[in-house]
């Protein structure tokens, strides 16, 4: 894995982590679209004063202090959407983009409140911009599977982010998939039968599995 974020950032390590990016405090519950994407996000220990210097006024930026992301202080989403609709299922114009999301956490100055702010949306539909604060770039992305017949899966995924006002993100994914498998399960059905069956485990091999 190797990473080079923008300039103001510093970034010095990483952690991978499986989570969906937040959306904000809980609302009324009104269809406004759907979308198709896949998304690699990563915990990020980064400059201190580079993270405060996003945040709003009277929070504080902190780490994470426990979990697979302890220490990390910014979370980045890279999200490539497939296929972005509006309410009725009509495909948007672009009906496709990419986007990395900047995320930090922090802790109320004069308080005990502690949460999570998108500070940064750097994408390629600028124009989509529900948190007020997108940025229109540039955002190149390479993916890689090398199939043997037997063995782990080689997966390769590359993203580039350009901003349009300078600065730039380079993130190399490399890493080997783990070997077919079978897992026994217990499925829950009506009337609170329980089923027990076996199914194959690809362990993430993806498409050439």
């Amino acid at each position: 894995m190797r990473v080079s974020f923008f300039n103001r950032l510093a970034a010095t390590g990483l952690i991978a982590l499986l989570i969906a990016l937040p959306r904000g405090a809980a609302q009324a519950e009104t269809m406004v679209g759907s979308n198709v994407d896949s998304r690699v996000i990563l915990g990020v220990s980064a400059n201190a004063d580079g993270v405060q210097a996003m945040m709003p006024e009277g929070w504080t930026t902190i780490a994470f202090p426990a979990g697979p992301l302890k220490g990390a202080n910014l979370l980045l989403a890279m999200i490539d959407s497939k296929i972005e609709m509006d309410p009725y299922g009509k495909p948007l114009v672009p009906a496709s983009r990419r986007a990395a999301g900047v995320v930090g956490l922090a802790k109320q100055t004069d308080g005990e409140a502690v949460r999570m702010f998108v500070l940064r949306i750097y994408t390629t539909a600028p124009h989509r911009d529900p948190y007020g604060n997108a940025l229109a770039a540039d955002i190149d992305r390479t993916q890689s599977l090398s199939c043997p017949a037997d063995g782990a899966r080689h997966s390769a995924d590359n993203w580039h982010v350009a901003p349009m006002g300078g600065g730039d993100l380079t993130l190399v994914l490399n890493h080997a998939t783990g070997k077919r498998g079978w897992r026994q399960a217990t499925l829950s059905g009506a009337g609170g039968r329980s089923d027990e069956r076996r199914h194959l485990d690809l362990h993430g091999q993806g498409p050439c599995s």
